[in-house]
């Protein structure tokens, strides 16, 4: 099951399941501007986040019952059901994250990073104001919920443990190109994928600060837009919200070991904008710039 969102304001839940993947409801029109990023809560899947242009965050819940009874092609109740709405940003809302099922952080073209509490919904928790130009993209650890690296347009990369009393414990490679995607190394907290707008991609050890490896095409200009690692950590998976392809990398050779630029026998038509992976590892799901969903396996 996933979720995804497009520039007419419409969440979208599928079951990738079924062969071609199956819709099995949609919200429509949640605001007066496009929808720019969703995320699910990984530990038990029932909540959904999501934010755009109107710099409010949507909240939802997934419905277990409805669910049950959808499989028995009982549709009396909704899947999607409304759970709460955050305001406090001021500008479009980029990036989100949960850090478990009461805590969510969403990153702000606005400059700012906010902490959710979904038992306190009538303002943020935190509000972090340590960025200077907008936030593009964040990651929250996959076994520590307290743990978040984030990137933004003044070309830094901030690790943030929301447990210190001065929360960001790292500030490091600055340079003059924004970070456009940032990714943790599946049960690795010391490593991370940084990917930026000149479409080149450093992989970082944290207890050094050292680069560890760089993957780049070299006639390649896009910006990353999207990144993912096998289970393993063996490879990782980039795109570029311009180039209708997936590049897979290599993380030990630092080489380009294969592209994927074709739906069965068809080019992928657009762009690609974002990349998600399957808890197992063995599926990896692609969203196009222009609304093409693909699963590949």
């Amino acid at each position: 099951m996933f979720v995804s969102v497009d520039d007419n304001a419409c969440l979208k839940l599928w079951n990738s399941s079924v062969n071609g993947g199956q819709l099995l409801e949609e919200k429509e029109r949640l605001s007066n501007g496009l929808l720019a990023t969703c995320a699910i809560e990984p530990s038990e899947g029932n909540l959904v986040a999501c934010g755009g242009i109107d710099s409010k965050v949507y909240c939802f819940r997934i419905n277990d019952e409805a669910m049950k009874k959808k499989r028995k092609n009982d549709n009396t109740l909704k899947l999607i059901q409304p759970a709460c709405e955050f305001s406090g940003h001021q500008s479009q809302i980029t990036c989100c994250g949960f850090l478990s099922t009461n805590y969510l952080m969403t990153g702000s073209d606005d400059s700012t990073v906010m902490l959710w509490d979904f038992e306190r919904t009538g303002r943020y928790l935190v509000k972090y104001t340590d960025h200077t130009y907008e936030v593009q993209c964040l990651d929250v650890f996959n076994r520590d919920g307290n743990i978040v690296a984030r990137g933004a347009n003044d070309a830094a990369v901030r690790i943030w443990d929301i447990r210190m009393k001065q929360p960001c414990i790292r500030v490091f490679d600055k340079n003059t190109c924004g970070i456009s995607a940032i990714r943790f190394m599946p049960d690795n907290v010391n490593t991370l994928a940084v990917g930026r707008d000149d479409s080149s991609i450093n992989l970082i050890d944290l207890r050094t600060l050292g680069k560890i490896g760089k993957y780049k095409i070299n006639n390649n200009i896009d910006s990353i837009s999207s990144m993912r690692f096998s289970k393993s950590g063996r490879l990782l998976f980039s795109s570029s919200a311009n180039a209708p392809k997936i590049n897979i990398w290599d993380t030990l050779t630092q080489e380009l070991v294969s592209e994927i630029d074709k739906i069965g026998k068809d080019k992928i038509p657009d762009g690609v904008k974002s990349l998600s992976m399957s808890l197992c590892g063995g599926n990896i799901l692609s969203g196009g710039k222009q609304g093409t969903i693909a699963i590949w396996t």
